[in-house]
């Protein structure tokens, strides 16, 4: 690795860290995340990608600003000014930009191969993290816009990483490297989220509140404090209560909590069960974290058995 390539992969990671605490504090505190941040974020990914992929040639470079383009376009709102609401342009054209860059790097690899002078290994990682940002996200996996953006905007600024800093085995050295970045932050992120339900099991226990499966998907509080809560109502079910994943904006998600906090009010129901909204931001970001000191924890414990 050149003096150069070492300065603009640091300059990836410090992005990536920086850009990811911005997006955890903003996530913690509103549950929302600014589009401008991703965008930020990726349009540096793709021009650093750039940079390091020049010292193998044209082709390289062509083929990365081809697949950080296809995937920075997920960070723009260019579909709501193209169309109208009703066409179905914007939804073809990124068919076509879907099958078209899977394509190009097909023929492109089945050509010139891949690596040195032929497709980037970093380009691959990041079309296989798009689309599987993509189907996370309509499998509803991935909760929100912002949660699919930040893994591909991450997936751009730092595809891949195979040596991590305070942990390293020939066996995760040999993963890493076709493992792409994003998807080590995610299951990392996943891991520690496991410690949200073992915390509601203790807290639910120690209130004489623990049923088994309920107990460690949610709590309950008073009524009155619904709405100043980021929480989804459990129980009691209300009729006609619009379902969460219908919710685009923490506004409306805050709007629905009052709404239902008066009806049960009106109802004398003065103590609610309620399921937290997990800032999925917030793992990510700590995965991610994780993925530069220890690398794939899942990886990593699998290699040392």
């Amino acid at each position: 690795m050149t003096g150069t390539s070492s300065i603009l992969i640091g300059l990836e990671i410090l992005t990536l860290v920086v850009g990811l605490g911005l997006a955890a504090g903003w996530d913690a505190r509103s549950r929302e995340v600014p589009d401008r941040l991703w965008q930020i974020a990726g349009l540096i990914g793709g021009a650093i990608g750039a940079g390091l992929a020049a010292g193998s040639g044209l082709g390289p470079v062509l083929l990365w600003l081809l697949v950080a383009g296809f995937a920075l376009q997920h960070l723009f709102p260019w579909d709501e000014r193209w169309g109208g609401g009703s066409s179905r342009l914007p939804e073809r054209f990124e068919l076509i930009l879907y099958v078209g860059t899977g394509v190009v790097l097909f023929v492109a690899g089945w050509a010139y191969g891949v690596g040195a002078s032929g497709v980037p290994v970093a380009a691959i990682a990041v079309y296989a993290t798009v689309l599987l940002a993509r189907a996370l996200f309509e499998a509803r996996v991935l909760y929100g816009g912002a949660d699919a953006k930040a893994v591909i905007a991450v997936a751009v600024l730092l595809p891949l990483w195979s040596v991590p800093l305070l942990s390293q085995t020939t066996t995760l050295t040999v993963l890493l490297q076709a493992t792409p970045f994003a998807l080590t932050a995610l299951i990392n992120g996943a891991l520690l989220a496991l410690v949200v339900p073992i915390w509601l099991a203790i807290r639910n226990a120690r209130r004489g509140e623990f049923t088994f499966a309920r107990g460690f998907l949610g709590t309950s509080i008073p009524t009155d404090e619904l709405p100043l809560r980021f929480v989804w109502l459990h129980e009691p079910k209300l009729e006609g209560s619009t379902p969460p994943m219908e919710l685009e904006t923490a506004a409306e998600d805050l709007q629905l909590r009052v709404q239902q906090a008066a009806e049960l009010r009106a109802r004398g129901i003065g103590r609610v069960w309620v399921t937290p909204q997990i800032p999925l931001v917030l793992f990510f970001a700590l995965g991610a974290v994780l993925a530069l000191l220890l690398g794939n924890l899942l990886l990593d414990l699998a290699a040392r058995l």
